[in-house]
């Protein structure tokens, strides 16, 4: 009966460690921000983490605006005349793809990054992201009337990269 009683003891610290109840902010399963779980992330991690947040956040927005600008490039072009419906058909279903999947990948980056990971809180976190977005920014926009010409282009091939 001693073995049994440790036995759901221990089941129930273990239930308790993954769902949180008990123990403030030390749930495994519940916010994997690693201050909840008692080791703070080492700050070259943080600021690594900055980095990669702001050119992936600037680098899927762009993408996601280029996947809707597609859409009314073809939508213009198919009203001009200048392409076939089974053309425009098939360019749409690529940039609505693109813009969809490119707006909720971003909007999963935030919510992990923020929310799930309470990351970007921190002065210098800020200050890393700004950099590198603005880094990623500038070439995006260096290239970015390259990229609105091949989406009004009446070539067949001309935006497969966006």
């Amino acid at each position: 009966m001693h073995d049994g009683a440790k036995r759901l003891g221990a089941e129930r610290n273990i239930r308790r460690a993954l769902t949180g109840h008990g123990h403030a902010g030390t749930s495994i399963l519940g916010n994997m921000s690693c201050v909840q779980q008692g080791r703070p992330m080492d700050t070259t991690m943080q600021l690594l983490f900055a980095l990669v947040m702001g050119v992936l956040s600037v680098e899927l927005f762009s993408r996601a605006w280029l996947g809707f600008l597609g859409i009314l490039a073809d939508m213009v072009l198919f009203f001009r005349k200048k392409r076939q419906s089974q053309a425009v058909m098939s360019r749409l279903g690529m940039h609505l793809g693109i813009a969809l999947l490119c707006s909720l990948s971003l909007i999963l980056c935030f919510h992990l990054y923020l929310v799930r990971y309470g990351l970007g809180k921190t002065e210098s976190e800020q200050l890393f992201y700004f950099l590198a977005s603005v880094v990623r920014l500038t070439i995006f926009i260096k290239d970015i009337g390259r990229h609105i010409d091949a989406l009004f282009s009446c070539d067949q091939d001309a935006d497969d990269d966006p």
